[in-house]
Formats: C-alpha cells, structure tokens, sequence
C-alpha cells in the first residue's frame, strides 16, 4: 500500500460504509487518503452514535455521499472525469455540503476537522498530521469532565459485558436517554466504591483488601450460588479490616474504660459464619445473599466507626486552636487600649501558665499510654501551646513584636460594626457554593463603605451607585471558563482604551511607545479571537507579538522614570489591563476594568474622611480580591482551565504553559485592585502591617467555616472541593501579601523611614508623600 510509486490493488479492500469514493469509482492505487476518509467516517458515527454513511450497496454508498458532501467536479476533484466507474453511473447534482446541519450539536472547529477529512480530491485530503493540529483537539469539549450533558457519563450497564444482568432491579422506575433521540433506558445508579465487588465478583476474584463497597444484587447474569458466594467473599473481607481495627484499639491501656462499636461483636461475626455455611448446605442462596448483605453494612459502620473515633475531639482541638489564634490576633489589634481582659491576664499570668502546663503533662501521659498515633497526639496538644502564647500579657512578649511600634486604630470600628463585616463575611463562604451571593455581598458593604461619602445627588455619587449595580450583575452571567463571547470582549478593549484615555493628565503622561504597543496588542487581540472563532490559524508572528508584549507589559513599568503614583497607577493599570484582555474570551475585560474604576471613584471619596479602620480596608482587600475572581467567573480555572484563553499565545495544546496563562489571568486583576488602593489610600501605605494582621483575622474566620464543611464521605470531586476550600481561604493572606509587595515594586515606593526630603529634587516632593511623611 505504502509503495512508490503506488501498486494497483483491488477497490473492494475497505468495507463498503467506510469507503473512500475514489475506490468507489474504480480507483485501484490506493494511498493514505483512503484510510483517512474511513476515519472521518468513524469519527462522523463516534459523533452522531450511529453509523454515518450505511449504503447496501456501491450506488447508494455514493448517493449517501454526495446527499453530505454535494455532487463533485471537475473543479473541486481534478482527475474525477477520468476515473474508470465515471461513466457507469448517473450521479445525482447536489451542490450543498449538509456537514453543518448533520452535525450541529459539535462546535465549529470539530465541523473543520470533518470539511478537511471529507475532501473528495485525495491529494488535498488531510493527512494524520493535519488532522492532530486541528483546533478540535484543543479546544474543549462541550461537556468537558462530565460538566455538559449526561449522555458522556452514562453508560448503560447492560453494555458492559456477557456477566453482566439484562434485567437490573430498579424500584424507583428511574430511566435516562443514551441519546437525543432516545429511547428511554432504565437508570440504575452504583456508588463508586460498589464498582469494585462487582467488578471483582464478575472476573471471579476476591475484592482487594482495602475494598470498602459492598456488592450490589441483582447486577449479574450469573446463578444464586455463585452471587452467594461472591456476596459472602465480599462480606468476609469487610469483617476483617473491622476485626483488625477492633483489634488495634483494644491495645490500649485504657481500652476498657473507652467507647466500643458494640454492634458487631465477634459473638456475632461467628453466628454470622455459621449461618452462611447451614443456608449453603441447604441451598437458600437468597438468605445468604440477605444475610450478606446486613452485615456488610454494619462491617461498614464499624469501620467508619474506629477511623473516625477521633474525630470530634479532632475537630474540638482544631477549632480551640483558630480560636486561640484568632484571640492572640485581636489582642494584638487591640494592644493600645487597656481592658480588663489585659489585667486580669496581667495578674493571673502565673495561674495559667501552670494550669496549662499540667494540662500538657497529663494529656502526654494520657497519650502515651494509650498509644495514639503521633499525628493525632500533635493535634491534640497544639491547642494548649497556642492558648499560652495567647494568653500571656503583653509585658511578656509584646515588645518584641515588629508590629509593637505603631499605633493601631482597629478599635475605632464598633461593635455592630465588626458583626456587619463578619456577616458579609459569612455571606462570602457561601459563595463558594453559589458563586451570584458574592453579589450581594459586594452590594451591601459597597452601599455601608461608600454610600455617605459623596455629596448627595452629585455625579460622582451617581456614577459609582451605576458601577455599583452594574457590577452586581456580572455574577450572574455564565462563568467566563468555556464561555466565548466576541461582542462582550470587544466592549472590554473599548472600556480599556476609554479608561486608559478619559484624564488628561494620565493621558499625556503615557511615552509613545506604550501608547503604541497597547493599541497595537488591543487590536491584534481582536483580530485573533476573530480568526479563532472562525476556525482560522492564527499567524505565528502574531502569537510571537503575543509573548514579546507580555514581558513588555512588565518590563516598561518597572523600568518607567515617572515617579507620581498616580501617573504610574495609570500605567499598570493600561499595560495590565491590556494584558489581561489577550487572555480573555468574554466578559472578563469589561469587569475588571469596572472594578477598578469603582474602586478608584469609592478611594477618593473616602480620602477626606477622618474616620479610618484597619478592619474596614482589610476586608476591602479580600471583599474586592474574591469578587474579581468569583465575578468574573475566573475561580472556575482554580479546577479546570479553559484552553482558549491561550488562542493569542498558541497553536497547539500545552498544559504546562496554558497553566502559566491561567495564573496571569488569575492573579492580574489582584494586581490591579493592589495598586489601585495603595496608590489612592495614604492610610494604607502608613498602615500596611495591621491591615494585613486584620485581613489574616478576616480569612481565619471564614477558614473556621471551611474547617466545620471539610467532608470524608461521597464522591472524590465533592471530598477534594471541600479540602480545597479550606486550603483557599488558609494561604489567601499569604498569596496576597506576596502581591502586594509585588505591587509596591511596580508603583517604585519608597519605605517612609528611608525617605530625605532634603536629597529630593523639588518635582519628586507631591503633597501625598508630604502628608504621609509628616503623618
């Protein structure tokens, strides 16, 4: 087949519904393009669920090919009036190509990729390698990981094999669609961990050891008997993982006094053993089968009962160790002012520092003697550790704190106050689980922040209250990962050069060449996201203009010679604002963009206001932070990312540095709020330290939350969205210190103690650093 030049073969060498029409018509050299149609064949049938072109004989097979693809010429097959079968039949004229209509429910690069397989000249028809660049393989799937619709994750189970049953027990009368058109099939659901035993059971083997599912009845085609038997197998494995976690708890020294899962005693282990072998003898397999299945389930119990016989003095010990953390926080916040917390701790000192020292002893010894694994004795004995050092006064340790230097005004927020801002914190951990709550949430600490800060009836109160609502609407719209949308970007590249441009003054402080190469990136990320969505290659040079302008956008900042913030705040915010759109699909743009002018609007009618709170603005920083994740759909990339956001940067699927993009789309938003806050708020350049104290405060509070939600049961994506959530919240101060000193970096600050305002030239010394030098 392969030779060179090609060797004469028979036509009749591929099965009639997958044969290329130059074999049809009487071709006898064959090439690869003859295997490549038979694959755009398969794939049409992979697609559509059945077979694509099911001809019974040579005429309909061309009659079926020329109804998809329309009749061919001359023109488009160079070569077809010679071939030998031309003339011995009478080929319909349809000029339409059907593909489009047939498969409508794929998106358009999948229908390029057919259009390319489906060439009727074979020297044109795409090659395998053609085929493995397509953007179909890049892009994502509609569905994506069982996300889309369910057909891509049900599977009727009468389709697994001979051993399995046709007849399935289905007392609630559930059925499914396998696809579009039917017809309806009975749903019969398996937790993920039955799937083992009855795999283990179909192939004739024992369950693994570790096995913790218990073999569903009713699911094999096989004899009473042999289900019994794979039943009671499966029953004896759970009994003794059970046994062996009885047996370690026993070991003890004060196993006797200690609680007991009392329901299966080994009494009845061995009544149950019994049991089995008089019902086999008398052969009444569906009484074992019953009996099986009752002490699976309570050898299952007991297993969750001694894995998780620590668990609530775990999540005790774990939530006095937040609270005595989060009380050490707010002692330190609340340094300044005498209380009687800080006398009597002051006077009681001695009390308890031998209190919980004795407590540690005999906890330790406790311990010891029962033979408590070592990560579980560490958990328990943290608590006391971090409740001393919470508890000693301040003429102890406070001193030689950093922080101990400043004067903190944490306490000018009251009391309903702080309950208004943890309610709203509240309201943000549930937006972890619906994300449109953050709306509210965003709303309702705008409205109490901002709202008496402009002059009523003003414009600028109007602009922000418009901001404000518009902005609460985006957490509505679909999540922007998977979601393409040119109009929408094409609103966030105006909304960029707009806000890049409206101040005279940030407009002439801009050097040509960033005027320049921000136009030029705004209008090449237009262009490639209309190429792309038109199922266009898009140009190698402008994916290289792409990479060049990415460390452009940070290299022009920190090498720029302005030296005014907020010339430089302008900046950032047009060179990463123009960024952030090559790596957009949709909204996106526009939502930052918005943001950040909200924030600007609500930072400078709050520069006046002599009342200031370190709790207020480190709860700005989180509130503003999470929002431009949750609304703009980008915490959907924390699990799975959307590879079109990497069309201005690549031509092929690359993981790892898609992965990179994602971080840049993740983090430039967090950026931009940064520097928007630290540019127009002078109390937060005086008073970064406390904020972030605050912000850690903030965060462990809603960790506590996640603590109590952390879940060790149902599925694998449900037990890892929970981890994962505690996690989040736990790093989120660190994340955001880091930017924030990054942000510093960008703006070119300068430490307020290594300031000499007698080396600064005159056009250096602004009124913002004069007031918060002499501040």
């Amino acid at each position: 087949m392969f030779s060179n030049p090609p060797k004469p073969m028979t036509p009749q060498m591929v099965t009639l519904w997958y044969r290329a029409p130059e074999l049809l018509l009487g071709c006898r050299t064959h090439t690869t393009a003859v295997d490549m149609w038979a694959f755009g064949c398969i794939l049409g049938e992979l697609l559509l669920g059945k077979p694509l072109l099911p001809g019974n004989s040579e005429i309909a097979q061309l009659d079926m090919i020329i109804d998809l693809l329309g009749a061919p010429s001359e023109s488009i097959w160079p070569g077809f009036a010679d071939l030998p079968a031309v003339q011995n039949f009478t080929l319909s004229q349809q000029p339409y190509n059907n593909l489009t209509p047939k498969f409508h429910m794929i998106g358009q690069s999948g229908r390029n990729l057919l259009n390319i397989l489906f060439i009727y000249n074979p020297k044109t028809r795409a090659t395998a390698e053609e085929c493995l660049k397509s953007k179909y393989f890049v892009d994502p799937p509609q569905g994506a990981h069982g996300a889309g619709s369910p057909h891509e994750t049900d599977t009727p189970f009468v389709l697994w094999g001979a051993g399995a049953s046709r007849v399935v027990p289905n007392p609630g009368g559930r059925t499914f669609m396998p696809n579009n058109e039917g017809p309806a099939m009975p749903l019969h659901e398996l937790e993920q961990a039955q799937l083992t035993p009855l795999m283990s059971a179909l192939l004739g083997l024992a369950p693994p050891m570790n096995n913790f599912g218990t073999l569903p009845v009713g699911y094999m085609n096989v004899s009473k008997e042999y289900e019994a038997m794979a039943a009671h197998v499966n029953a004896l494995q759970l009994l003794e993982q059970y046994v062996a976690l009885q047996k370690e708890h026993k070991k003890g020294f004060f196993a006797d006094i200690l609680l007991e899962y009392d329901v299966l005693s080994a009494e009845a282990i061995k009544r149950y053993k019994d049991t089995i072998v008089q019902l086999q003898k008398k052969r009444e397999y569906s009484l074992c089968i019953g009996k099986s299945q009752v002490i699976m389930s309570q050898a299952l119990e007991g297993i969750d009962y001694y894995h998780g016989y620590y668990r609530r003095v775990l999540l005790l010990s774990t939530t006095s160790t937040f609270l005595g953390w989060m009380f050490y926080i707010y002692r330190l916040l609340s340094r300044n002012r005498a209380s009687k917390v800080e006398l009597v701790l002051e006077r009681r000192n001695k009390i308890v520092r031998v209190s919980i020292g004795s407590s540690v002893i005999v906890l330790v010894i406790c311990l010891l003697s029962q033979g408590t694994p070592l990560d579980i004795s560490f958990y328990l004995l943290l608590p006391y550790f971090v409740w001393l050092k919470a508890l000693q006064p301040w003429n102890i340790n406070f001193y030689s704190s950093p922080a101990s230097a400043y004067s903190v005004p944490a306490l000018q927020t009251s009391m309903w106050q702080i309950m208004l801002l943890i309610a709203c914190a509240e309201l943000m951990v549930f937006t972890f689980f619906e994300r449109r709550l953050i709306a509210l949430s965003f709303c309702v600490f705008a409205c109490y922040n901002s709202w008496e800060n402009f002059q009523s009836k003003s414009r600028d109160f109007f602009s922000w209250l418009a901001l404000v609502l518009i902005l609460s609407c985006f957490p509505l719209l679909p999540l922007s990962v998977g979601y393409q949308n040119g109009y929408l970007l094409g609103a966030g590249v105006i909304v960029i050069f707009t806000n890049a441009f409206w101040i005279s003054k940030s407009r002439l402080s801009y050097r040509n060449h960033t005027t320049y190469c921000n136009g030029l990136i705004l209008l090449q990320t237009i262009l490639c996201a209309y190429l792309h969505s038109n199922g266009i290659n898009i140009p190698i040079p402008l994916k290289l203009a792409s990479w060049f302008y990415l460390v452009y956008a940070f290299t022009s900042i920190l090498l720029s010679k302005e030296s005014r913030l907020d010339l430089r705040l302008a900046q950032i915010g047009f060179n990463l604002g123009s960024l952030y759109a090559t790596l957009c699909t949709s909204y996106e743009a526009v939502f930052v963009q918005l943001l950040t002018i909200e924030l600007n609007i609500s930072l400078r009618a709050q520069s006046a206001r002599a009342e200031r709170s370190v709790l207020r603005l480190a709860f700005t920083l989180l509130l503003y932070t999470f929002f431009s994740l949750f609304g703009s759909g980008n915490i959907a990339s924390i699990s799975s990312f959307d590879p079109n956001i990497a069309r201005c940067y690549l031509s092929h699927f690359a993981p790892f540095v898609i992965m990179g993009l994602v971080l840049v789309k993740l983090l430039v938003p967090v950026v931009l709020i940064m520097s928007v806050i630290y540019a127009n708020s002078e109390f937060v350049r005086q008073h970064e330290e406390q904020i972030f104290i605050c912000l850690l405060l903030v965060c462990d509070v809603m960790g506590l939350n996640f603590l109590f939600l952390v879940r060790n049961q149902g599925s694998w994506l449900d037990i890892g969205t929970s981890i994962s959530h505690f996690v989040i919240m736990e790093v989120t101060t660190l994340v955001m210190l880091l930017i924030f000193h990054t942000t510093k970096q960008l703006l070119r600050v300068i430490p307020w103690e290594e300031i000499d305002f007698k080396m600064l030239p005159l056009r250096l010394i602004h009124w913002d650093v004069i007031s918060a030098k002499h501040h």
